[in-house]
């Protein structure tokens, strides 16, 4: 890890913000990096910022926040050997837990440092405040918070209204140029951000179309061909905030409307296609992430793969429909759909597969189990339709990559379990592959017989997770309780897979069977403040 241009009062500091700007700074570039270092050299790492007054508490809560982030990707090698030994304190006295022995300790310690020093942001806002609760909102996202991450990133986007960072131009009184940068940085990162979280938690969002603010874009005046680190932050969050008006555009056309037949969402479903197809097609130059090339910056390779996974959820999330209707009604099957969906779900498993082979570094990248779990479901729900009964032997060698990833990221309960969930479904599946090829009587077009096999081979699983809505995939019921909040939060439980929000379709096609335990996923009382994904990394 290479050092800091200044020098901090805490190694394990140096260590957090390093990880921080050179892993997920690069897909959520909110801050200025040299700017933010400036004010760490003259607000933290000095004994005149003791913070006492809010606009320095702020700063804090960014501080803090970035910390956490760092922490959470890093892996304890990064930290060793610092943080067996790590001074539980800084010049500007603030006191570290003597527990914090690893990277998901510090992390989760700073998260809850940078929420203390938030403060009333109902009396006192500004922009400090608004990116430390889009900062939270993130890291509730990589700590699998789905719920926390919601909440977090709406408080930003409304803080964010609330100061008229939408609205902030040059020329306006006491705007500056440096001003206007950071809230446009701000305001995009937040936008891009919300559509996605609305996406994955199944919620509506409350921002309009990108056309109706008038902030412009950073740099959209701006040739992006250079490649600099400059123009590149302003093409990522340039194509990012287009990707997220197509997922907006989805959720409400796709989802949101309830009247419309599946013939008429293939003809919308088709339209948004070609719509992310001309996105990635007009991808600036070194984004472009169908090009290889040997001389780019880490930093750019490790954004074109973001932007790869990405597309890849896109057109799951505008396909899923068809695969879901597949199972229920022989006249509404649509197989060009269907296998767009397959695809997109298999190239992202293999994605993941051949990233984590090659790029150690994005195993601690915690919020591709939701990407991974998403794309293995569907992988496996299409093979039980029988819709491929041909294609069964490659769809098991992708759920077989599918655990080797899981089980790279085991040190997390989240992924632990998800391995659990898919290999016993998949232990199901061989199962039933084999009575097919026994006995082709057996398997007549996804028959709820063999469908009942599966169920009974998970029948004990489903009695312990629930499943509410897809994590790509918007719906009106979101979150279940199945524990309660002192369970909850005891750092010994183990986390819910509920809470990775898969969609009711899915988890009634798997468990509302004949010979299964019924569970209903769809109550109108499931939508609850509590949140089951803490535990899941921060054990």
């Amino acid at each position: 890890i290479s050092p800091l241009p200044f020098e901090t009062s805490n190694t394990v500091d140096s260590v957090c913000i390093t990880l921080f700007f050179n892993a997920l700074h690069l897909v959520h570039p909110i801050l200025d990096k040299y700017e933010f270092l400036e004010r760490c050299k003259n607000e933290v790492w000095t004994s005149s910022g003791d913070g006492s007054d809010a606009r320095s508490r702020g700063f804090q809560a960014v501080y803090y926040a970035v910390l956490a982030l760092g922490a959470i990707v890093g892996s304890d090698d990064d930290f060793a050997p610092e943080l067996p030994e790590a001074r539980c304190g800084n010049a500007a006295g603030d006191a570290r837990p003597n527990s914090a022995h690893s990277a998901l300790s510090l992390a989760k310690s700073f998260f809850e440092r940078s929420k203390a020093n938030l403060g009333d942001i109902f009396d006192v806002s500004s922009l400090d405040t608004t990116q430390a609760l889009f900062l939270l909102s993130v890291f509730c996202q990589n700590a699998l918070k789905p719920h926390s991450c919601y909440l977090f990133s709406g408080m930003a986007a409304r803080t964010a209204v609330a100061i008229g960072l939408p609205n902030a131009k040059r020329g306006q009184n006491s705007v500056t140029t440096r001003y206007v940068r950071a809230a446009a940085l701000t305001w995009w990162c937040i936008y891009m951000h919300e559509v996605e979280m609305c996406c994955a938690s199944g919620r509506d969002t409350s921002l309009k179309s990108p056309v109706h603010y008038d902030l412009p874009l950073p740099g959209s005046d701006r040739d992006y061909s250079a490649g600099g680190a400059f123009e590149t932050v302003n093409a990522f969050i340039s194509v990012t905030v287009s990707l997220a008006n197509l997922l907006k555009r989805a959720s409400e056309e796709l989802y949101q409307s309830v009247s419309i037949t599946l013939r008429d969402r293939s003809l919308i479903a088709q339209d948004l296609d070609r719509a992310l197809e001309a996105w990635r097609h007009n991808l600036p130059p070194p984004l472009n992430y169908t090009r290889v090339s040997l001389t780019e910056p880490e930093r750019v390779s490790r954004q074109k793969i973001v932007l790869k996974l990405r597309y890849l959820s896109a057109r799951i999330l505008i396909y899923r429909k068809f695969v879901e209707a597949w199972s229920t009604d022989p006249e509404t099957r649509f197989a060009t759909e269907l296998n767009v969906c397959l695809n997109a779900a298999r190239s992202t498993i293999q994605l993941l597969f051949e990233t984590y082979l090659h790029r150690p570094y994005f195993r601690t990248w915690w919020y591709n189990t939701t990407y991974l779990l998403n794309a293995s479901m569907i992988t496996l729900y299409v093979f039980f339709t029988g819709a491929h009964l041909d294609a069964a032997s490659d769809l098991f060698q992708d759920i077989e990559k599918a655990l080797d990833v899981f089980d790279a990221m085991g040190s997390v309960v989240v992924a632990r379990r998800c391995a659990e969930l898919i290999r016993e479904i998949y232990d199901a599946a061989k199962i039933v592959h084999g009575s097919r090829s026994a006995s082709s009587n057996e398997w007549v077009d996804g028959t709820q017989k063999s469908q009942t096999m599966m169920a009974q081979a998970i029948c004990s699983r489903a009695e312990q997770v629930s499943f509410a809505d897809h994590c790509e995939g918007p719906s009106t019921h979101a979150f279940q309780r199945t524990e309660s909040q002192d369970e909850l939060t005891d750092d010994t439980n183990t986390f819910h897979i509920e809470d990775m929000n898969f969609d009711s379709g899915f988890g009634n096609a798997f468990w509302n069977l004949d010979g299964a335990a019924y569970m209903d996923f769809t109550g109108e009382d499931s939508l609850q403040q509590y949140d089951f994904g803490y535990n899941g990394v921060l054990t």
